[in-house]
C-alpha cells in the first residue's frame, strides 16, 4: 500500500486521522501516540497550511492544465524542474516537489494525447513519491483508457488514499468515483 515519509511531512498530523502514519515533529523525529493525539487537535490548521505550500510555478502549471493549455503548462513545469534540480538537496520535501512537477508534466504529455511519455513520468513521479496520488490516478487514467480495468482499479485506489492522507478530500471523491467506473466496466 502507498504510503511515504512525503505524505506524513507534506500533511503533517492530518495523516494520523485518516492513515497509519507516523506524526513527526519539527525535527522529523517520530513522536508517541500522547504526542500523536495531542498533534490531531491541529491537524486542520496543518492542512490549511499544506495546502498553501504549493509552489506559484506548480499552481501557474495547474491552472494553465486546467484551461486546456497543455503546451503553456509544459513550459511552466520546464521552470518549475530547473527550480526544483536547484534546491534538490536529497530531503524529502525535495523529492516531493520533483514527483508533484513529474506527475503534472504526466499530466500535460496526457492531454497532448503521448500516453507512453505521460505513463513514464506518472511512473518516475511514483517513485520518487509513493504517496503523489496525482500520478496514481493518472497511472489509473491510463490503464482504463486502456481497458484493463483491475490495474485502473488498484491504481484509482491508491490515488484515493493518497488524497485522504492529504487532506483533498473533494479529489479523493472524484477518484472514488472514476474507481467505480472501472469496476463498472468490469461487469460490463
Amino acid at each position: 500500500s502507498p504510503s511515504s515519509p512525503c505524505a506524513t511531512t507534506m500533511s503533517r498530523v492530518s495523516s494520523v486521522q485518516s492513515c497509519d502514519t507516523i506524526v513527526y515533529d519539527d525535527d522529523g523525529r517520530g513522536c508517541g501516540a500522547h504526542a500523536a493525539s495531542r498533534a490531531t487537535e491541529h491537524a486542520s490548521s496543518f492542512q490549511m497550511k499544506a495546502s498553501r505550500a504549493k509552489p506559484p510555478l506548480e499552481r501557474a502549471a495547474r491552472d494553465l492544465l486546467r484551461a486546456g493549455r497543455f503546451q503553456d503548462a509544459m513550459a511552466a513545469l520546464e521552470r518549475a524542474t530547473h527550480v526544483v534540480d536547484a534546491v534538490r538537496d536529497g530531503t524529502e520535501r525535495a523529492r516531493c516537489a520533483n514527483a508533484r512537477v513529474m506527475a503534472l508534466r504526466g499530466e500535460c504529455f496526457e492531454g497532448l494525447g503521448m500516453r507512453g511519455d505521460a505513463e513514464t513520468m506518472f511512473s518516475r513521479a511514483v517513485r520518487e513519491d509513493d504517496a503523489n496520488a496525482d500520478a496514481w490516478c493518472g497511472l489509473a487514467r491510463l490503464a482504463h483508457g486502456e481497458r484493463r480495468f483491475y490495474d485502473a482499479m488498484e491504481r484509482y485506489r491508491a490515488g484515493v488514499r493518497g488524497y485522504e492522507c492529504a487532506g483533498e478530500y473533494e479529489r479523493a471523491r472524484d477518484a472514488r468515483r472514476a474507481l467505480a467506473a472501472a469496476w463498472n466496466e468490469v461487469g460490463a
